[in-house]
């Protein structure tokens, strides 16, 4: 009888086991298919953090530039003296962006560094990417890149230079000197005068070259000024076609050139081979 009853209280025991799994089995489903869910819920919680993250950040962004752009941390105009700015373009050179009112009213180089500041990039050459054997549109408009090589243009020369006094000076490397040609006064007259070329007083390293050309007209290879019918002498600062006599400066000259006389050429350095470097500029006195 005893036997009888512990097989029964087994049996009842082993039955209570079977239930206790099976609820915890179920439990456990129930549970699982609960931490599903909620996975679930949080990628997608996730999904739009990240999203309304990205778009506040894009707002503000946004945001930020439009201040900026309001705010207009750039100069614009070259003056002499200038803080050189953080964001110079190579150490030495800033973009400017006229703001319409001050002259030449086009972007161009500005020199921060050299003899305190304030030069306003005329011409650059510095690899002979660009060609400068143009015709007389082309240098009264301006040609080029700033990033590279160019010409500012005769009208955008002329424009600052009828409006107050300016200086010129001229930046050479030939055979690995750098010199240097400076002059007190610089201005052009209008196309109507064919911008005729007006010169102070030489000082500097280089030689002056360019002080025989003072009072003299600009030429082209369309556009013959010089007054000399048997040649177009294109006097200052334009390459010429040709054999020219009587040429001491012609930095617009063929460039990389050795005994040509329409190389890229100083005559106080040499009468037949260009520099390696040249950058005219001019500033406010």
């Amino acid at each position: 009888m005893k036997f009888d009853n512990m097989i029964k209280a087994n049996e009842r025991m082993a039955n209570s086991t079977e239930d206790l799994d099976a609820r915890l089995q179920k439990d456990f489903a129930i549970l699982n298919q609960n931490f599903e869910q909620l996975k679930l819920v949080m990628e997608n919680r996730t999904i739009e953090m990240i999203s309304t993250v990205r778009n506040a950040i894009a707002d503000s962004n946004a945001t930020m530039r439009n201040s900026l752009a309001a705010c207009n941390i750039y100069p614009t105009k070259c003056e002499k003296g200038m803080v050189p700015y953080l964001n110079d373009d190579d150490g030495q050179h800033l973009t400017i962006h006229p703001d319409g009112k001050s002259p030449p009213g086009v972007p161009y180089l500005c020199d921060t560094r050299t003899d305190g500041g304030g030069w306003i990039v005329i011409q650059r050459r510095v690899s002979g990417a660009t060609g400068f054997y143009r015709g007389w549109a082309d240098y009264k408009n301006g040609f080029g890149s700033l990033q590279e090589e160019y010409w500012l243009g005769n009208d955008h020369i002329h424009a600052p230079t009828s409006r107050g006094a300016y200086e010129l000076r001229i930046d050479l490397e030939y055979n690995g000197q750098i010199i240097f040609a400076h002059y007190s006064s610089f201005s052009i007259g209008g196309e109507d005068s064919n911008y005729a070329l007006r010169l102070g007083k030489y000082d500097g390293t280089a030689g002056d070259s360019l002080g025989p050309h003072n009072g003299y007209p600009f030429s082209t290879y369309d556009k013959d000024n010089d007054n000399v019918p048997s040649v177009n002498r294109a006097k200052y600062f334009q390459e010429r076609g040709g054999i020219i006599k009587s040429n001491y400066s012609n930095l617009n000259g063929k460039w990389n050139s050795k005994a040509n006389s329409n190389a890229a050429l100083w005559w106080t350095l040499s009468s037949s081979d260009s520099v390696s470097f040249s950058e005219i500029k001019i500033r406010k006195l």
